[in-house]
């Protein structure tokens, strides 16, 4: 079993967008200091108090350069919102400044908000991600590379840089959703889901979720799907032991202190303390 930590970076009332993204990177820096094998970062938008993590490629890259160990992956990064190239190239910076730690982590998003945003119906949210999925991939692992879809097209690209890792970065998708699963298990990638809403829908989950012979090895018991759990504890009690080493954390501050950075709960926007 491997451990890791997920934060989405709220920014509560009485601190700076800048002091909490010293705090995100001072978190990773521990997470890679005592052992931790990833830390997941998810792509929200224009809610301050539940997340300023607008960019989570962005902040791997700089946490790229302050670690040696630790996997840096998304979870997740919303493919309908973005154009396919963009995030291909983005991605392989990652991978490369990083030398080869990238886990791409990709979903849709649930939030009506962050597609009114960025003008993208809502409605097209599947058939976006189908296709810009197919599309990174592709021109990750084709040159040139031709696209022909609804949506995004491209026509002899030959993209650069590519991914260090071979044939490209662990894919996870993330499943929120029942018809997520079988989709994942079709393509054969591990997934990202929420503990409660994954058990929600596993019990009703058809044949096609089972990876089909001679599919994708890539999906395989090496490659565990990715659970986020509920306390986050194992994390706070790392940071409560080493909490001396943060740089620019105040440990008992309240709201986003060292004790709390893992305290936040999602889905009612509550902190919880010890």
């Amino acid at each position: 079993m491997r451990f890791g930590f997920f934060d989405q970076l709220p920014c509560a009332p009485g601190f700076t967008e800048q002091q909490r993204y010293h705090d995100i990177l001072a978190q990773i820096d521990l997470g890679d200091e005592v052992g931790f094998d990833t830390v997941w970062l998810g792509e929200l938008h224009f809610s301050r108090a539940f997340s300023i993590l607008a960019d989570p490629l962005m902040l791997l890259a700089a946490a790229s350069q302050r670690t040696s160990r630790i996997r840096l992956g998304t979870a997740v990064t919303l493919l309908p919102l973005h154009n396919p190239v963009k995030i291909a190239e983005e991605a392989a910076i990652v991978d490369l400044l990083s030398n080869g730690r990238l886990e791409f982590g990709v979903g849709r998003g649930t939030a009506p908000l962050h597609y009114e945003g960025y003008a993208v119906p809502m409605e097209e949210s599947r058939e976006r991600f189908d296709e810009a999925l197919d599309f990174i991939i592709g021109a990750w692992t084709s040159e040139p590379f031709s696209f022909e879809g609804q949506y995004f097209q491209a026509r002899e690209l030959k993209l650069t840089p590519r991914p260090i890792q071979s044939p490209y970065p662990p894919i996870r998708i993330a499943a929120n959703s029942p018809d997520t699963f079988p989709f994942a298990g079709r393509r054969g990638m591990p997934i990202c889901d929420a503990e409660r809403r994954a058990r929600r829908h596993r019990p009703r989950l058809p044949g096609p979720c089972r990876r089909k012979p001679g599919g994708s090895s890539r999906a395989s018991r090496t490659e565990p799907h990715a659970v986020s759990a509920r306390g986050g504890r194992a994390v706070a009690a790392a940071k409560r032991r080493r909490r001396e080493k943060l740089r620019g954390v105040s440990p008992g501050r309240g709201a986003h202190g060292a004790r709390d950075l893992c305290r936040f709960r999602p889905r009612d926007g509550r902190l919880r303390r010890p």
